[in-house]
């Protein structure tokens, strides 16, 4: 299978370590980037790092990078320097908060951005629309500064809860009402309950379809997952009502992968596609009770770094009964794959390569669909981190 070719690329000032399209306006995407500087003596070595580390003598910065892509290039339309490095991004799902960006950052901090267009001109008929901007709200102190969030979620159905995983190896979930009000504050010892705990780094989570339940992945090559009720928080905000320790089913399972799990996407209940550092990218059956396995699995060439579904679910041909997925995967030093999953009607599921893009020549940690459908395909955009580099290019189904 050929590679794909790009449309447009573009350089950007700091090595970018996540990305994520707008819903709400597609057209426009935030990059947030990671930046590594190793003191030694009176002498700054300015580096960057694979693989986040708690180290005392390393200091990290960052960046918020707003672009946009219009004829098929891509155009940078605003950077909000950071004190810290962004490890993940990502705009709520929740219509009434479609504005609100929240950032996972390496001094154990939530930061939340608001995205929004400016105020209406005095002749908005006749001037063109203007672009969105990124405006800072507040910072969420939800760790101490030496532990760096690896990853953040939110909860699917509830507006006030949001997901992290932690270097020091807990999954914790977080209750973080009124976003909007920048007084508003954090309180650890209430506000923040663990649900799973890895031995080692636990590099990312995901909720369960409805936010019944939550998987994380760690260094450690395990698969965790706790179930959650189902209700959300009572009137007294007692976030531990999300968790019956005694009855809720929690279990751990270390032997379907053969490194650290890196990426989770859950795709019905009960089924979930990971990735992970052996190059591999799996169907797995994740019951809530009950035994785990693997339904299908596919080595893409490099670590699964991230997973995104780019299509929603839909019948193989009218009138079938089997299902197809198309997924985004970022491979790290392989580049980017697009991955068709499919669920055949009596049971048996299979993982197809349908694209490779490659020009990246460095670490790929993040990839977003810009436009899905239409005759002209899917406009895609992937990172890579050492060279710095933004990539627009098009996936067109055959």
């Amino acid at each position: 299978m050929a590679s794909l070719p790009s449309l447009h690329g573009l350089i950007i000032d700091l090595p970018p370590s996540c990305i994520e399209v707008w819903p709400k306006s597609p057209q426009y995407f935030v990059v947030g980037t990671y930046f590594l500087e190793k003191n030694d003596a009176d002498k700054t070595e300015r580096t960057n790092d694979d693989l986040p580390s708690t180290s005392e003598d390393q200091k990290r910065s960052g960046s918020l990078v707003l672009g946009a892509v219009e004829n098929e290039r891509i155009t940078i339309l605003q950077t909000c320097p950071t004190p810290y490095a962004i490890l993940d991004l990502h705009f709520s799902p929740h219509d009434n908060h479609s504005e609100l960006l929240i950032a996972a950052t390496s001094t154990g901090s939530l930061v939340v951005y608001t995205l929004s267009y400016p105020t209406s001109t005095e002749n908005p008929a006749t001037e063109p629309q203007p672009h969105p901007t990124l405006t800072f709200v507040k910072t969420l102190q939800i760790q101490h500064p030496s532990t760096l969030i690896l990853s953040f979620n939110w909860h699917p159905m509830d507006a006030d809860i949001v997901g992290v995983t932690l270097s020091s190896g807990e999954a914790n979930i977080c209750n973080v009402p009124s976003l909007k009000d920048k007084e508003t504050t954090f309180d650890e010892n209430t506000d923040q309950a663990t649900l799973t705990d890895h031995p080692l780094e636990a590099w990312t989570l995901a909720f369960t379809p409805y936010g019944t339940g939550l998987f994380s992945g760690g260094d450690d090559s395990s698969l965790q997952y706790r179930e959650l009720r189902s209700s959300l928080i009572s009137e007294a905000g007692d976030l531990h009502n999300y968790v019956d320790r005694n009855t809720s089913s929690q279990w751990l399972e270390r032997k379907l992968h053969g490194a650290g799990v890196t990426a989770i996407l859950p795709l019905m209940e009960g089924v979930t596609v990971t990735g992970s550092y052996d190059d591999h990218v799996r169907v797995v059956k994740t019951p809530s009770f009950g035994r785990r396995e693997v339904f299908a699995e596919a080595n893409l060439g490099g670590g699964v770094w991230r997973l995104k579904a780019i299509e929603a679910p839909r019948l193989t041909f009218p009138g079938a009964r089997e299902l197809t997925w198309l997924i985004l995967a970022s491979c790290m030093h392989a580049g980017a794959r697009i991955v068709r999953v499919t669920r055949y009607e009596k049971g048996k599921w299979d993982i197809e390569v349908v694209a490779r893009f490659e020009e990246h020549k460095s670490m790929n940690y993040g990839s977003d669909v810009l436009a899905r459908g239409g005759g002209t395909g899917k406009l895609i955009l992937s990172t890579s981190f050492y060279d710095r580099l933004i990539c627009l290019w098009r996936y067109s189904p055959q």
